[in-house]
């Protein structure tokens, strides 16, 4: 409720920085310097040690908010903010971003603290102007068990007037930071106590523990702390929120896989959600199938949508049809009666690789109802909305071969139209130029909302080492990826919105490797991946991302741009002639010669539902 309602209230606080010396009680004395790096308004609370260290947890409970433009007052859940000190240096922050700032002085009141001079967004506007200054006033004292305690005011200024004040009471409480050389020790509960407990808890539970387990599974597949669990309460207020500013109405679906059944579950956006007790999800609960029923389902869809020697049948059907009945139609008269738009997918074992897009109903597919993303959970996505028409883009790719990778010579195309002609604002860079150091400087340098990669990525079962992102003369693997996207200042605010992966693919059916796909958003410290399921081909690719990007200008999320550049595919708006492609619009992507007079039957979804959005998808 707590981020929820600063959710509501817009703020968009850059960057906050605490620093204290030495304080004293008796003979207890203790050397404090702190960094707070971040208070955005963002759901997924979770930190990234790059270092072992000191940290010093700091938790603000039951917040009220008076006066100027904040119009909500009550008592929010404790939020805990970990913050990592190694010497003189400190790292904190929320959610995928992790700052580092230097150390500031403090002015002391007392045995507290004071902070000031930072900036903010207005918290009722979303386009307002700047906030001028933010002061937080901490007032406390050094306890006799270790912990600092007392009370915290923060105010929020403008030109000199107040608009809104936040006031309550904190606590610093120090422990040992995390080890990132060493496995992460990652408390769950084992899948046979899950099941347990899942099947008796009361619906809302059941889906909040639903979401922490899966939080806390993908955690520690990419070997990195879980976030704060949201109450579904919070993840119905968020829907919401995010359906106020972009038109499109969310909900959200878990699929769990039980071994004696399946149940869904489906969370609709609320007005009200944290302030009332009505009933909020709705559940079904399936006994004609199991997680083993599901997993050869899934199994057999994956092979027959994906065999591209079958792209002239609907063999996929039976399979696309079954699933449909299974996991969507116990809950269509929800979304139909809710008119919802977007669906929003966190799946169970062996569905998290399956193209949700081509799920059938007998008449339509799924992508012709609703917009689709697929997310870890919802505590592990950040759920800020931004609009990407006015983003910066970097465009990277590889057409030769490389550390004997097949050639894809559709992507020297492809980075000429995405950078140069398709979006206004666009950097390319081809072959020889794409390497991890050149990636690295043009970030450090610049902020881009959207990253594209066109190259080969794989997501492989085991070790994350296995899994890798293609770069010229090298492969960045997956267990890298945080490190170097830290380095890289991609976690710095404003945060990186999407990255997209075009000639990407995962083990398909693998249950580590599925984990390590739906969790890359999270990994890479970006809002939005967009990847492929399976290596679809370098003509089809490249016609898909011209669509998507040529529908990103106008579409009001980006999933929904998603959405519309797999309809043109299917409906045959977009269509291969001789040596181009010809887009929705009118535009053509002029074909290179060796691929010129290619005869693909982008109607079948082998061509177009592969493509899936991971994260945030407004």
């Amino acid at each position: 409720m707590y981020y929820s309602v600063l959710r509501s209230l817009r703020f968009t606080i850059k960057a906050r920085v605490l620093g204290f010396y030495m304080l004293k009680l008796g003979r207890l004395s203790a050397a404090i310097l702190l960094i707070f790096g971040g208070f955005a308004p963002q759901i997924a609370i979770a930190q990234n040690p790059e270092y072992k260290g000191i940290a010093w947890i700091l938790k603000r409970p039951n917040f009220a908010y008076t006066g100027g433009r904040c119009v909500v007052n009550g008592a929010f859940e404790d939020i805990q903010r970990p913050l990592y000190q190694n010497g003189g240096i400190l790292r904190g922050g929320i959610g995928q971003n992790v700052s580092q700032f230097s150390i500031q002085d403090s002015l002391l009141q007392g045995e507290g603290f004071t902070v000031s001079d930072r900036t903010s967004g207005e918290p009722d506007q979303a386009n307002a102007d700047q906030v001028g200054t933010i002061t937080d006033t901490f007032n406390g004292t050094l306890q006799s068990d270790g912990v600092f305690a007392g009370t915290v005011t923060t105010t929020y200024y403008r030109s000199g007037n107040q608009i809104c004040k936040l006031s309550g009471a904190f606590t610093l409480v120090r422990q040992t930071a995390a080890d990132p050389n060493q496995p992460s020790k990652i408390a769950f509960i084992d899948r046979p106590t899950f099941e347990k407990t899942f099947r008796s808890a009361p619906t809302e539970q059941a889906a909040t523990l639903f979401d922490e387990q899966q939080s806390k599974t993908t955690a520690q597949q990419l070997d990195l702390p879980p976030p704060r669990t949201p109450t579904l309460r919070e993840v119905s207020q968020e829907l919401y929120n995010i359906s106020q500013k972009t038109k499109q109405k969310p909900a959200l679906s878990y699929f769990v896989t039980l071994k004696d059944r399946l149940d869904l579950v489906l969370v609709l956006p609320s007005k009200n959600a944290t302030q009332n007790s009505d009933p909020l999800p709705v559940r079904r609960i399936t006994l004609r199938a199991n997680a083993e029923d599901i997993k050869l389902l899934a199994l057999e869809f994956r092979q027959e949508v994906t065999n591209p020697r079958k792209t002239g049948t609907t063999s996929y059907l039976p399979a696309a049809q079954k699933l449909h009945e299974l996991l969507i139609a116990p809950l269509e008269a929800e979304l139909q009666a809710n008119k919802v738009q977007t669906l929003i997918i966190s799946a169970d074992n062996h569905l998290r690789s399956i193209p949700l897009a081509a799920l059938h109903d007998g008449k339509q597919f799924l992508i012709e109802k609703y917009s689709i993303a697929l997310i870890p959970s919802f505590g592990m996505t950040d759920t800020r909305y931004s609009d990407l028409r006015s983003s910066t883009l970097l465009a990277m790719g590889i057409s030769k071969s490389t550390q004997e990778q097949v050639p894809l010579p559709a992507v020297a195309v492809e980075i000429s139209e995405v950078a140069k002609k398709l979006w206004s604002q666009g950097m390319g860079f081809l072959d020889e130029e794409f390497t991890l150091d050149k990636l690295k400087s043009l970030t450090q340098e610049q902020r881009y909302g959207i990253i594209h990669l066109a190259t080969h990525a794989e997501f492989q079962k085991g070790e994350q080492s296995k899994s890798f992102i293609q770069f010229w003369g090298e492969k960045l693997s997956l267990d890298k990826l945080r490190q170097y996207t830290s380095e890289s200042g991609w976690n710095k605010s404003p945060t990186i919105e999407m990255l997209v992966l075009s000639a990407c693919r995962t083990a398909l059916g693998d249950e580590q490797a599925e984990l390590g796909f739906a969790g890359l958003a999270f990994q890479a410290g970006v809002k939005t991946v967009i990847g492929s399921l399976w290596y679809v081909s370098d003509t089809a690719s490249l016609t898909l991302m011209s669509e998507f990007y040529s529908q990103l200008k106008t579409a009001p999320t980006r999933s929904e741009a998603l959405r519309q550049a797999q309809l043109s595919l299917l409906q045959g708006k977009v269509k291969l002639e001789g040596d181009r492609i010809l887009l929705s619009n009118g535009q053509s992507v002029v074909l290179p010669p060796n691929l010129n007079g290619t005869k693909l039957n982008l109607t079948h979804p082998y061509f177009w539902s592969a493509y899936t959005l991971v994260g945030n998808w407004n």
